[in-house]
């Protein structure tokens, strides 16, 4: 595996990506859709991708390993999301790539809207500190959010247009 090439980009998504990937989703993520939702990894997939703005495919070595986007633009807000695999968890290198790369999709996003926010399960620590990362802010809880009444974490970001 050393000196090994990865190939990693994310392109525009299309509607295979959703069927590839849903099964493959992590588990934080399979709960988070569930919770917030009580859809499926594909109709949650599904939905977030037909009310997106941009929604977009991560693809590593020609595997679909998540999908993410912003959805909604009531007044000038968006819900950004992000649905992946554990791809990241397997190689370092790439999660450095990652981060950096979604840093700078998040900073262009914030010059199309006037605040971006959405909710993410209080289980999914990983997510948090990558919002946080972001430059997000957490600034409430649900304790009884959804269908299965479970804490949830509101987060939004101010946008620059």
């Amino acid at each position: 595996m050393m000196g090994m090439n990865v190939n990693a980009y994310f392109r525009p998504s299309v509607e295979w990506d959703i069927s590839f990937l849903a099964p493959w989703l992590r588990r934080e993520d399979k709960d988070t859709i569930q919770w917030m939702t009580d859809m499926t990894p594909y109709d949650g997939l599904h939905y977030s991708w037909l009310n997106s703005n941009e929604s977009n495919t991560i693809v590593v070595n020609d595997t679909v390993v998540g999908m993410f986007g912003v959805a909604g633009q009531l007044y000038n807000e968006g819900c950004p999301w992000l649905l992946m695999s554990d791809f990241l968890e397997r190689d370092i290198k790439l999660h450095r790539i990652f981060l950096v790369e979604s840093r700078k999709w998040i900073q262009q996003q914030q010059q199309l809207y006037t605040k971006m926010f959405n909710f993410v399960s209080q289980t999914h620590t990983q997510h948090i500190k990558w919002l946080e990362w972001l430059g997000f802010k957490v600034l409430d809880l649900y304790p009884e959010f959804g269908p299965y009444k479970k804490p949830f974490l509101y987060f939004e970001m101010e946008g620059k247009r």
